[in-house]
């Protein structure tokens, strides 16, 4: 009711929801063509939005891709953009095996070789993933080597550190603390190294971003032990 007083005369205002990034798990509803929607409590019809405002080129296509292949229960919504000749946007693939190095030094290497490969600036590159234990050993490997680096999650340090004191809930609690002042003070331009969860940041607003993806592992408590999550 505040926002809607807000409004001008003849005004309107449009809220928009997508079960496919339903990351947070909100409530879901579904209606009678059997199509679950997010519950936002907002009353009226809903419309569906059939073109990409976000991203368009090379992202757009590979990200249809993904959802024709991977998610295919969304099959029926796939999103229109509009081509651009003058994108040059770059995709690469770099898969990496086992090997002596650790998960960590591999992944700083290729971001490393990139930079140099590409002429580019550390402020202009992002490193997500959706597992914050690893992105902890990432940003404490590039501090190792020198650089600085720009989180929205708590240092390697802070973490064993509060898990000597806390744990359980407790230490949830201080670790919800850490990443809620450091996602308030994330600045995009500090000039620095940017990691984040996908959960705090898409990494729209970057040059270049280094996406993290994981394999699940068959045994969980491998990934527990090495990393504490």
């Amino acid at each position: 009711d505040t926002i809607y007083n807000l409004l001008e005369p003849e005004g309107e205002l449009g809220f928009w929801g997508d079960e496919e990034q339903n990351i947070y798990e909100r409530e879901m509803i579904t209606n009678s063509k059997n199509k679950k929607r997010v519950y936002t409590g907002v009353p009226g019809a809903w419309g569906n939005l059939s073109r990409s405002y976000r991203c368009n080129g090379k992202v757009a296509k590979l990200a249809q891709l993904f959802q024709k292949k991977y998610l295919n229960q969304y099959d029926d919504k796939v999103m229109e953009y509009q081509e651009n000749m003058f994108d040059d946007t770059s995709i690469k693939y770099v898969f990496e095996p086992n090997t002596e190095n650790t998960i960590e030094k591999r992944i700083v290497n290729i971001f490393i070789s990139l930079v140099k490969q590409k002429k580019l600036h550390y402020d202009d590159v992002c490193i997500l993933s959706d597992r914050v234990a690893l992105l902890r050993l990432v940003d404490q490997e590039l501090g190792n080597r020198g650089y600085k680096t720009e989180t929205t999650f708590e240092t390697q340090e802070e973490y064993l550190f509060l898990k000597k004191q806390y744990n359980g809930e407790e230490l949830q609690g201080k670790l919800d603390d850490i990443r809620r002042a450091a996602k308030h003070c994330f600045w995009m331009e500090s000039g620095k190294i940017k990691l984040s969860t996908v959960h705090s940041y898409k990494g729209w607003g970057i040059d270049t971003e280094i996406l993290i993806i994981m394999p699940e592992l068959e045994n969980k408590n491998v990934l527990k032990d090495a990393f504490g999550i």
